[in-house]
C-alpha cells in the first residue's frame, strides 16, 4: 500500500502534469521554443516528449522562463525523461525568480524542500512556498500548510491555523484534508472545540474518498455517540457526500 506521502506526491504529479500543456501552448515563436512545441503536442513533427525537452532545455539555458518552467514541470513528472527532483528544483527555481510559476510549481517546490529532496531540508523555504500556493487555492498545498501548523514545523504550532488550512483543502474534496478535519474535531485541538458528530461526518467522507486511516477511526468514535448524533453524524455525512461529490 502506497504511503500517504506518496499518494500525496502522486497528486502533485498529476496536477503540475495537467499544467504543462497549458504552459506549452502559450510558449513564444523562438525557434527553440516552436521547435520544442512541435515535438511536445505531435504537430508538425512526430510526437517526441524527449525531443521537446532537449530543445525547452536549451530555450532554458538562454534563459527563458516559459522553457525553464515546462523542462521543471517535466523533470518532475517524468515526462520524456526520468523523474530528476534536483533539475526540477532547480528549473522551476529559476523560472520563478523571473516571474513564471503556478500553484503547482509553488506546491512542488514547497514539497521539495518540506521533504529535504534534492534540497537540505528547509522549513521556512518551504512554508513560503507552500504559503503562496495555498493562497492561490492548491489544496494539496492548503493541507500541508495545515499540517506544519499542526506539528510546529518552520511555524509556531498553531491548531487554528491548522484547522483553517485543512478545512479549506478539504472543502476542495482532498481525502486526507478531510481526514485531518475529522481528526481535529475528535480531539478537540483547536478552539473550535470537540464535536464528535462533526469528526464522524467528515471521517466517513473521508473514507469515502479513499483515505486508509479513516476507518479505524469511524469505529473508534462509532460507540461514544449516543443514537440520536449518530443518526445525526450519518445524515450530516450524506449530505456531505451529496456536496463534495458534485465537485
Amino acid at each position: 500500500m502506497k504511503s500517504l506521502a506518496a499518494k500525496l506526491a502522486f497528486i502533485q504529479a498529476a496536477l503540475l502534469a495537467a499544467l504543462l500543456p497549458l504552459a506549452v501552448q502559450a510558449s513564444d515563436s523562438g525557434s527553440l521554443m516552436s521547435q520544442a512545441k512541435k515535438y511536445y503536442w505531435g504537430q508538425g513533427a512526430k510526437q517526441d516528449y524527449q525531443k521537446a525537452l532537449q530543445l525547452y532545455e536549451q530555450a532554458a539555458e538562454n534563459g527563458n522562463p516559459l522553457a525553464q518552467f515546462i523542462a521543471g514541470g517535466m523533470y518532475y513528472t517524468g515526462k520524456g525523461t526520468e523523474v530528476n527532483l534536483q533539475k526540477a528544483f532547480d528549473l522551476l527555481s529559476r523560472a520563478a525568480a523571473q516571474g513564471k510559476t503556478s500553484p503547482e510549481a509553488q506546491m512542488a517546490l514547497g514539497t521539495i524542500y518540506l521533504r529535504g529532496q534534492a534540497v537540505p531540508q528547509n522549513y521556512v523555504k518551504a512554508k513560503e512556498s507552500l504559503h503562496q500556493a495555498a493562497l492561490a487555492g492548491n489544496a494539496e498545498a492548503q493541507n500541508e500548510l495545515g499540517f506544519m501548523y499542526f506539528v510546529g514545523n518552520g511555524v509556531e504550532k498553531d491548531y487554528d491555523q491548522a484547522m483553517k488550512w485543512f478545512d479549506q483543502a478539504a472543502g476542495q474534496g482532498l481525502s486526507i484534508a478531510q481526514f485531518n478535519v475529522g481528526m481535529m474535531w475528535y480531539l478537540g485541538s483547536s478552539s473550535r472545540g470537540t464535536d464528535l458528530v462533526k469528526a464522524y461526518a467528515w471521517l466517513a467522507l473521508a473514507e469515502s474518498g479513499g483515505h486508509p486511516g479513516a476507518a479505524g477511526l469511524l469505529q473508534h468514535i462509532k460507540p461514544m455517540l449516543p443514537p440520536e448524533e449518530l443518526r445525526a453524524a450519518q445524515q450530516l455525512s450524506s449530505e456531505m457526500y451529496e456536496q463534495y461529490h458534485r465537485l
